[in-house]
């Protein structure tokens, strides 16, 4: 499945806080500072965002893998 990454970034995305590592590394896997996204909300642990991705209220950028994930392949980079 392909998304365009201006489609992608108005989706509701849970991250963590500005300036965490995971953070970053988050952003150097889509290439952009996640402030340019969709954050609905900026959470301090990745419990947090497990629990944020059971109840529906978001995507976020996966790290890596484990159990059921949809990978997306992004196309473009037009976010403006």
């Amino acid at each position: 499945m392909s998304i365009s990454l201006d489609l992608l970034a108005v989706q509701p995305f849970l991250a963590r806080e500005p300036g965490s590592g995971t953070r970053m590394v988050s952003e150097r896997s889509v290439g952009r500072s996640l402030d340019r996204f969709n954050v609905v909300a900026s959470l301090g642990s990745n419990n947090a965002i497990k629990e944020g991705l059971k109840s529906g209220l978001g995507l976020r950028v996966a790290l890596r893998s484990r159990g059921l994930m949809l990978r997306l392949n992004c196309t473009g980079d037009a976010l403006s």
